[in-house]
């Protein structure tokens, strides 16, 4: 049973993908992520403490020479290895240079534990042989390979929990380890968190909960696994958003839980080439000369690029008055209508976070200067919650579902953000939460008296 779990068969495409993006965030990793690795070739020698594995080779201090041989060779090698050529002899040797890498960052009082799972995957992917974007053939080879990463992210989940109360005891679960970082590394957003009381507690709390029970992925399926791996990824958001903590390769690694066989980056930038060589208006047909319109009659100049709604780009035509022109004079239009408490001073801070750091093209405005009726909304609906209106008001949200729907309508990064908090288990664990902050509002940074929700209102979920 265990051997049959371990070898499960899994699509070959999800390999190919996975090692392309280990090999591409290697090249991020030295130019960006990590690339104070490369000072430790200056650092006296006496302040070298090298790892166990570096003791038992006898390794000596990294010298200047050394450090600059490896970091090029990665930088060589690990976009040779993107392509899936030689992807054996090429992915050992990224990961004999990278291992190399990670030993001489880690040499000198230091050790990060969200590169394990980056390091096992580095290991295994080569042991699959070839392997084709967005081949979905089944094969136990690239299972078992899938299957050790997976199990090496939530091994740096579990033990992370266990050295937590191993080395902190059960005290660091009321302890000021949140608050200490929250004071040397916060964001504004870790400034609100750290104001309401107990949060912070709170948060260590499930921190080590969540940990300790990761290991039950393995007992999901289909979505559900899904919307788990979702919460793993808000997690580490969240940790980016308020302590600039990213674990950048780990997320990297626990893409082996993701369908990647349906990514197909040489097909899509084939059919996007095949896009832009296609005759169209204001460009070169066949015969060198243009396009030509109705009739023989010149083609319709293409008007300017605009955003439509956040995701992508359309290109409006001039045109003499039509039925099509109103259409199109819709996709200025907000995406939807954002309704807060503007009498709320915590409502209104948050709004204007809002307005600085999430882009979005929908209309924001307080319920006590829009029409609520107008909207389909009620006044106690408003009062107890957010809402999120859409733009053809065929289904409203309120709560933590209004926010998603906003979030979405923003940059790539916050429609992420959406996505997941908008999965239905995460919405339905994150109502609790929402209610709290709604009736504790009046104490939380800038709030006053007027932002206490009325005892009589309780705020209804809808997704």
């Amino acid at each position: 049973m265990i051997s049959r779990w371990l070898f499960a068969a899994a699509p070959l495409g999800r390999v190919a993908a996975l090692r392309t993006a280990a090999y591409l965030f290697i090249v991020f990793d030295l130019l960006v992520y990590s690339s104070w690795v490369r000072t430790r070739g200056d650092v006296p020698a006496d302040l070298y403490e090298p790892l166990a594995f570096a003791r038992f080779l006898h390794l000596p201090a990294p010298t200047g020479v050394a450090v600059d041989l490896i970091w090029w060779s990665l930088l060589l090698l690990a976009p040779l290895a993107a392509t899936g050529r030689f992807p054996r002899t090429l992915g050992w040797s990224v990961f004999t240079f990278y291992f190399a890498w990670m030993v001489v960052a880690m040499s000198y009082g230091k050790v990060d534990h969200d590169r394990f799972a980056f390091l096992v995957a580095l290991a295994v992917l080569p042991t699959v042989g070839a392997a084709r974007h967005g081949d979905h053939r089944p094969s136990q080879a690239a299972g078992w390979s899938l299957r050790m990463i997976q199990i090496a992210v939530v091994c740096t989940y579990f033990f992370s929990a266990y050295a937590k109360i191993r080395f902190g005891g059960w005290g660091w679960l009321t302890g000021s380890v949140l608050a200490r970082a929250f004071l040397r590394r916060g964001s504004e957003l870790a400034d609100l968190i750290a104001a309401a009381p107990y949060a912070l507690i709170a948060a260590q709390i499930g921190i080590v909960v969540f940990e300790a029970l990761s290991p039950l992925v393995f007992l999901t399926r289909g979505r559900l696994r899904y919307a788990v791996i979702g919460f793993f990824y808000s997690f580490h958001l969240l940790s980016f958003a308020t302590i600039s903590i990213s674990f950048a390769p780990h997320l990297v690694a626990m893409g082996a839980f993701l369908p990647l066989e349906r990514v197909r980056p040489i097909v899509w930038a084939r059919r996007l080439a095949g896009r832009r060589r296609a005759p169209g208006p204001d460009r070169p047909d066949g015969d060198g000369g243009h396009d030509r319109g109705p009739g023989g009659g010149p083609a319709r100049r293409a008007g300017p690029t605009r955003r439509l709604c956040g995701i992508g780009h359309i290109r409006w035509h001039r045109l003499a008055p039509t039925r099509d022109n109103d259409r199109m004079s819709d996709a200025s239009a907000p995406s939807g209508t954002f309704v807060y408490d503007g009498d709320c001073a915590f409502c209104t801070m948050c709004v204007r976070f809002i307005e600085r750091r999430v882009p979005n093209d929908a209309t924001v405005v307080p319920w006590q200067w829009t029409d609520l009726a107008a909207l389909g909304l009620t006044r106690d609906q408003a009062v107890t919650a957010v809402q999120w209106v859409p733009a053809d008001k065929s289904r409203s949200a309120a709560g933590p579902a209004a926010i998603a729907a906003l979030l979405r309508t923003s940059n790539p990064l916050w429609r992420a953000a959406g996505a997941v908090l908008g999965l239905r288990p995460v919405t339905a664990l994150a109502w609790p939460v929402y209610r709290w902050i709604a009736d504790n509002r009046h104490r939380l940074p800038g709030g006053t008296a007027a932002c206490a929700v009325p005892p009589a209102a309780a705020p209804t979920p809808t997704h």
